[in-house]
């Protein structure tokens, strides 16, 4: 596949603009699939000053954050930085509503890829930032917030057994397989990551109960996106799903259900933490 080769042909300086821990891991693990790092910040407030710090090709940009979204973040740069000298910005959103491309075009946003985010399409975004007047790298241990993860690969290879599809259908094999896949058998990597979806989920899942018995419709948009958006990356799509219904209950400040939605969220959770614990589980020789 050319992907492997774009980082050679097309070497970019990438800010990602991220807030859910898990989604900026399955981030950093797609670009270095194809040969890239990424520094890493968490809403739109971040992003101006990373920019005002050091120029950036491209910045990987999350439309929903906390603070300032992906949306005002790139009608401020397209403010304050001319064209020529502003980065190539890629909309990153787990929405995918109709209308939603356009929206971020007319942000200033130049290209639109949505959650979970597939590696083919990353890599045709990436593909289509034009080249940058200088490709010269600034040391990235000499740069001051910095996440790459470092997935040398490893001596355990990935049982054939873990290719078929988990027994519980909570999560899609499919979309944890390719998680395994762009860890190239890396283990012990396998294992982090899902952990840290496991304790921000725990942690998000009684966010969002307590936004709830508050009746506290702006924590419940954003938790329930969150929640939803990482679900998605690890291949929880019922999880997803019903965040996707809490978010939307958010939006629209009617609060609805409220007592079966909590106890819906916790079995879901439980379901989906017991398969991802399975997994964690298995022997590798």
């Amino acid at each position: 596949m050319a992907n492997r080769h774009l980082a050679h042909r097309l070497p970019l300086r990438i800010l990602l603009a991220e807030d859910t821990i898990v989604n900026q891991k399955v981030a950093l693990l797609m670009l270095q699939k194809i040969g890239y790092v990424a520094d890493v910040v968490t809403n739109g407030l971040e992003v101006l000053k990373a920019l005002q710090k050091q120029p950036f090709d491209l910045v990987l940009m999350d439309v929903h954050m906390p603070k300032m979204d992906g949306l005002e973040a790139t009608r401020r740069i397209c403010q304050e930085w001319g064209v020529g000298f502003r980065p190539y910005i890629i909309a990153i959103t787990a929405n995918a509503m109709r209308g939603d491309r356009e929206v971020c075009l007319a942000a200033g946003m130049n290209d639109y890829i949505s959650k979970p985010i597939q590696l083919q399409e990353l890599a045709e975004a990436l593909s289509k930032c034009p080249p940058q007047k200088s490709s010269e790298f600034t040391s990235r241990g000499e740069q001051g917030k910095v996440m790459c993860l470092e997935l040398q690969p490893s001596a355990y290879i990935l049982q054939s057994e873990q290719n078929q599809t988990l027994k519980t259908a909570k999560i899609d094999a499919k979309i944890l397989q390719s998680l395994q896949n762009m860890l190239r058998g890396d283990r012990v990597a396998f294992v982090e990551l899902i952990e840290c979806y496991l304790t921000d989920t725990a942690r998000l899942v009684q966010d969002i109960s307590t936004a709830i018995t508050t009746q506290d419709a702006q924590t419940l948009l954003n938790t329930a996106h969150q929640l939803k958006s990482s679900s998605a990356s690890v291949g929880a799509i019922a999880l997803s799903q019903l965040c996707k219904v809490l978010e939307a209950q958010g939006y629209s400040s009617k609060l609805e259900n409220s007592l079966e939605l909590i106890s819906q969220l916790y079995q879901e959770y439980e379901q989906v933490k017991a398969a991802l614990e399975q997994e964690v589980a298995k022997d590798v020789p």
